[in-house]
Formats: structure tokens, sequence, C-alpha cells
């Protein structure tokens, strides 16, 4: 996985020799998403309504991992992301983590 450094390096050198550049697919272009490590259940959500309308208002978002804020990336660099193995995932009712391979878009 690249570094934040990485990123930022390759992004300011597109800039530079005016290379397009692309929203990046893991934020939507936010530059933050949701918390993947945890998911509200319904008892969650009944026992603590204030905690989820924060969550869904943004109040527990991330720094994205892969543009780390930026909302863009290289259009050959996001190429070579797209192409990289990664797994995503959801949370059962039973509490088990399910992966699901990422779907192209």
């Amino acid at each position: 996985m690249p570094s934040e450094r990485d990123v930022v390096e390759a992004v300011r050198a597109a800039e530079e020799l005016n290379l397009p550049l692309v929203t990046c697919q893991d934020c939507t272009g936010h530059g933050k998403h949701a918390r993947r490590d945890y998911v509200w259940t319904r008892e969650d959500r009944e026992s603590d309504p204030e905690g989820f309308e924060e969550y869904m208002a943004g109040g527990h978002d991330v720094t994205c991992e892969t543009c780390f804020g930026l909302r863009v990336l290289p259009e050959a660099y996001a190429v070579s992301l797209a192409a990289r193995p990664m797994v995503r995932g959801f949370v059962d009712p039973y509490g088990n983590i399910v992966e699901m391979p990422r779907a192209d878009y």
C-alpha cells in the first residue's frame, strides 16, 4: 500500500505536468468515509439513537486510506490501485466478518 507521502507527491506531480486526475473510488471524492470496522445493528440504533444520528451525519468518519483526504488521484495511479486485489466485507447477523471481493465499477 502506498504511503501518504507517495500519494501526495504523485498528485502534485500530475498537477504540475497537467496529467489527468480522477476521483478516488474508495471515498467517491469526499476525502473521508464511514469507519469500516463497525456496523450499527438495530439494537445499537434503538439503544443509542443520538449516537446513530451522529454516525449518519459523518461524526465518526475517517480520512480515506487511498487518497489520504486529497479526494483525487492521478489517472494512471488510480488504474494501478484498482488492479490490486482488495477485499471488502460486512458483518453478518451473528457477528462474523464476511469478505466480498471488490466489484469493478
